[in-house]
């Protein structure tokens, strides 16, 4: 497959510098103090800050771990046909391979923030999945592209054909997604490093995921040092849900240990 292609946080920063005003088309959402994730990405603060930016600007380690796993288990063109859904996407790797892998697969991508949808993973799936090797959807060419509407609206047609982009809360993607259970694939990565929103992504898995064979992966370290989530406290979760079954069918073993949990339908 080829190599996965990311826009890198310097020119998304640039970007945002150089905007004076967002588009109608792309609203920010106003957060505590009236400081939202571009202020928060402006100012080179915190990772993630709950409630305001959920981490979408940076590629965490687990979402390679997905990936590797994700070759490992399905063939170019296992996927054809089918539809998948990433959660809490942020650069969105792990479904834009799937995209690469799987010429007639839908893969719909949702993020807690509206600016991480329209700044990196929209270049994202552009700069992996077009071709036009002359435009160079990483880096510069996306900020000239934006300037450009009628280019925009071409590329987004083509993307759109495959992909949706969802933002907003996970308590409230039921309401966004219509239907339960369109998704065969759900994935998600370092997305359980509270404890709190556990309930919220069980909930949003057991509405998307498809009856009774669809699949989720969840990949995450074992335990995030300074947050309240872990594996352990996720899984505990999923069993006194009792809806899903879980399994731990990966692990990367290094200074902090990373695992991918495989949940399906109980029997």
């Amino acid at each position: 497959s080829p190599a996965l292609r990311r826009r890198d946080l310097s020119d998304i920063k640039f970007q945002l510098a150089d905007e004076d005003t967002l588009s109608e088309a792309a609203p920010v959402r106003v957060a505590v103090n009236g400081r939202d994730e571009r202020d928060w990405l402006r100012d080179g603060g915190s990772d993630v800050v709950c409630g305001v930016y959920e981490g979408g600007f940076k590629t965490w380690e687990c979402a390679f771990d997905l990936i590797a796993l994700l070759d490992a288990t399905y063939a170019p063109g296992m996927l054809d046909g089918k539809r998948v859904l990433e959660l809490g996407c942020g650069s969105a790797l792990p479904g834009i391979r799937q995209l690469q892998r799987h010429p007639q697969v839908q893969v719909d991508f949702q993020d807690y923030n509206r600016e991480v949808l329209r700044l990196v993973t929209l270049p994202n799936v552009l700069a992996n999945t077009t071709n036009e090797p002359e435009m160079d959807y990483a880096t510069e060419d996306w900020h000239r592209l934006t300037q450009d509407t009628t280019a925009q609206e071409t590329l987004t047609k083509t993307v759109a054909a495959r992909s949706r982009f969802l933002a907003g809360d996970w308590a409230t993607l039921s309401t966004a997604l219509g239907a339960s259970g369109q998704y065969d694939l759900i994935l998600t990565a370092e997305t359980i490093y509270h404890e709190a929103s556990h309930a919220k992504l069980h909930d949003a898995i057991c509405h998307a995921l498809r009856k009774p064979d669809g699949v989720a992966y969840v990949a995450a370290k074992t335990v995030y040092f300074g947050c309240t989530g872990s594996t352990l406290t996720f899984e505990q979760h999923v069993q006194a849900a009792g809806q899903l079954r879980l399994e731990r069918c990966h692990q990367v073993e290094s200074s902090v240990r990373r695992e991918i949990l495989k949940l399906s339908w109980r029997v």
